[in-house]
C-alpha cells in the first residue's frame, strides 16, 4: 500500500517536473528569457586579479578535490568553467597564475580550460603548461596549499568546486 502511494507520488512529481520544463522552454522560445542575476563572487574575480597585479603577486585557482567520474562531477565541471573565466582575466591583466588538481582526469581539463582562457584573451603565447600542478590526494593538496601560500604568497585565491576533508 505504502509502496503504491510512493510510486504514484514519484510519477506525479516527474510529470510536474516535465510540465515545468516544457512551460519554461515554450516561454524562452517566445522570446521571454528569464533574467538571471549576476553572482557577486564571480563578479569579484577580476577585481581580485587586478589587486594581485598591483601587488605583483600571483593568483591561485583550484577546481576542488572532486573528479569528473564521481559524485562531485557537477561541481568540478562548473569549477572548470570558472577556472577558464579566471584564466582569461589573468591573461588580460598580465598576472601570474597557479592551479593545483588532485584528480588525474581533471588535470588535462584544467590545462585546457586555462589554455582556452589565455586564447580568449589573445595571450596564448603567455600560456605555460606548468601552471597546472598535480598533487596526489586531499592531504597532499592541503599541504601544497600551505606551502604555496608561504612561498609564493598569492594575492588572490579562487577556490571553486568540491572541497572536503577525509576525516569529515
Amino acid at each position: 500500500m505504502l509502496l503504491e502511494i510512493a510510486n504514484k507520488f514519484s510519477l506525479l512529481s516527474m510529470l510536474l517536473g516535465f510540465a515545468i520544463i516544457y512551460l519554461c522552454l515554450r516561454k524562452a522560445q517566445s522570446g521571454k528569457v528569464p533574467n538571471i542575476r549576476p553572482l557577486p563572487a564571480i563578479d569579484a574575480i577580476p577585481e581580485a586579479i587586478g589587486r594581485a597585479v598591483e601587488l605583483g603577486r600571483p593568483v591561485f585557482a583550484g577546481p576542488g578535490l572532486g573528479g569528473i567520474e564521481d559524485q562531485w562531477a557537477a561541481e568540478t565541471m562548473s569549477a572548470l568553467n570558472i577556472l577558464q573565466h579566471t584564466a582569461q582575466h589573468v591573461a588580460e591583466l598580465g598576472a601570474d597564475m597557479m592551479c593545483l588538481v588532485v584528480s588525474t582526469t581533471v588535470q588535462p581539463l584544467a590545462e585546457d580550460a586555462i589554455k582556452t582562457g589565455f586564447t580568449l584573451a589573445n595571450e596564448s603565447d603567455k600560456y605555460d603548461p606548468g601552471i597546472v600542478r598535480f598533487v596526489a590526494g586531499s592531504m597532499a593538496y592541503d599541504v601544497s596549499i600551505v606551502g604555496i601560500s608561504e612561498r609564493e604568497k598569492p594575492a588572490a585565491a579562487v577556490y571553486i568546486g568540491a572541497y572536503w576533508h577525509p576525516g569529515t
